[in-house]
């Protein structure tokens, strides 16, 4: 007969199971932590290998804009050597042709814009006339005004008046380096050059332009083309002076004529631009 002690020993068995079964459940979850930290370990390889290759990225990315860097730096001291040497060849011309130094330490050197790469300096001192006579030296070169006999008698520093003068100090503008004028300005009305909408040399800057170019070439400007020197005008009416050379014989010839501004569209006229 089973006791009751014995009912319990019979179950023990059963008991036994039980307790078994904690164990299963933890050999499960053991299974699964090891899943969750082989994932885990994935992860942060992959983590790693993009931080990897983001850094190598952003490296390159580094070393370009330091090579952009350098490559701009190289590009502005290759254009301030440039300025340099059209500075000294100034500093040369005035020395030989005007027997003057020039002081290039205090000139303000305008902003250069793309395409305009002749820096004419204009010393302190200069005017149209004291110009016209040393062109005078080295070329023919006339003086043409429908105004009568008086005015091809007076000086030009009389009958001329511009935007720019060098009274109290020497400047520098900035010009294309065309032999002709710039021819484009077709559509240009004659208004708008007066009005000063189109900047542009001054008759002093245009006749140094010559000198220093027929200097440095035996060749003359504008042998097709009429500069119009927008930059200036006539004291008594506000014509604008126009300078040119003959075809052929090469003589720098200075005009100013009506018929001129009435021609600006057929495109045989222009300004040269200037930034100052």
């Amino acid at each position: 007969m089973k006791t009751f002690e014995n009912l319990k020993t019979t179950e023990t068995p059963s008991n036994h199971t039980e307790s078994l079964q904690p164990d299963a459940v933890s050999q499960v979850q053991k299974f699964g932590d090891s899943n969750d930290q082989v994932e885990s370990n994935s992860f942060k390889e992959a983590c790693a290998k993009k931080a990897a290759a983001d850094e190598k990225m952003l490296q390159i990315v580094r070393e370009e804009i330091a090579e952009l860097g350098d490559k701009k730096v190289a590009e502005v001291e290759a254009e301030k050597e440039k300025i340099a040497e059209q500075l000294v060849g100034w500093q040369k011309f005035y020395k030989e042709v005007f027997n003057e130094e020039l002081d290039i330490t205090n000139i303000e050197i305008p902003e250069k814009p793309d395409g305009f790469d002749r820096l004419i300096v204009m010393k302190e001192g200069l005017t149209a006339q004291s110009i016209f006579e040393k062109c005078e030296k080295f070329f023919d070169i006339r003086k043409r005004i429908n105004d009568g006999e008086d005015s091809e008698k007076m000086s030009w520093d009389e009958i001329i008046k511009s935007d720019r003068n060098t009274k109290e100090r020497s400047y520098a503008v900035w010009t294309p380096d065309d032999i002709e004028a710039n021819a484009e300005h077709e559509n240009i009305s004659s208004e708008d050059i007066e009005s000063g909408k189109v900047p542009s040399m001054t008759f002093e800057e245009r006749l140094l332009l010559e000198m220093s170019y027929f200097l440095k070439t035996g060749n003359h400007l504008d042998t097709k083309m009429i500069t119009l020197c927008s930059g200036s005008h006539f004291t008594k009416d506000s014509k604008i002076p126009c300078v040119t050379s003959f075809e052929g014989n090469h003589k720098v010839v200075i005009i100013i004529s009506e018929f001129l501004l009435s021609r600006v569209n057929n495109g045989n006229i222009d300004v040269r631009k200037v930034a100052v």
